[in-house]
């Protein structure tokens, strides 16, 4: 979703920092490191993030290198979360049904040591046969304006995100606000003054009718 799709929702970051005069073998060798990986079948995490190249998202074996994610004085990559889910319905019936299995042959321990140890069996087993629930977003960092677009709103997303970036490029984000916009804007130091003084007012107030008896 984005870049290539021409999607209008995203969010909007001010670049505080600069990159290295080096920054292309220095941010390829960042990338490597918080490269996407995917989660194993027979693995015990169910989430992983990271970046991939922007044109091949799923392309899990191949690095991330310059000339996939440098263009020009832009940097455009994905930010891929990947998550598996186990419903708690059916890991509740199913937990259920193989303790009672276990108590029919004689293992009736049914503490909490047990419980989670059938648990774990379950939701190991189910991993094998889950798909994991796959989200990219695309990011692009124009480096000549310091500013990062984040094709996404949503609040926990964002911020995941901006940690990685942060982390990855070694540089902090500022979401852009409308108010930031104005402030950084080319006005007198007179209306920027008048700027702090704004304060939201009702487009179209609430009619409150009184009925008389």
């Amino acid at each position: 979703m984005g870049i290539l799709s021409g999607s209008l929702t995203y969010l909007r970051f001010r670049v505080e920092g600069t990159a290295p005069p080096n920054f292309t073998e220095i941010f390829e060798e960042a990338l490597g490191v918080r490269r996407f990986i995917p989660l194993h079948p027979e693995g015990e995490d169910n989430e992983s993030f990271g970046f991939v190249p922007l044109q091949k998202p799923y392309a899990d074996d191949e690095p991330i290198l310059n000339d996939q994610f440098l263009f020009g004085d832009c940097i455009a990559l994905g930010y891929r979360e990947d998550s598996i889910f186990f419903p708690k319905a059916m890991m509740r019936d199913l937990v259920q049904k193989r303790l009672s299995e276990r108590q029919e042959k004689n293992q009736s321990d049914r503490g909490a040591v047990a419980k989670q140890a059938v648990q774990a069996a379950i939701m190991s087993e189910m991993r094998r046969r889950i798909l994991p629930k796959s989200k990219v977003v695309d990011c692009f960092w124009d480096l000549s304006r310091n500013e990062v677009r984040f094709f996404a709103r949503g609040k926990g997303l964002s911020e995941r995100f901006v940690a990685l970036f942060e982390q990855t490029f070694q540089v902090k984000l500022r979401l852009k606000t409308f108010a930031d916009a104005a402030i950084l804007s080319n006005l007198s130091l007179m209306d920027k003054g008048a700027l702090e003084t704004l304060k939201p007012q009702e487009i179209f107030k609430i009619v409150i009718r009184t009925e008389v008896n």
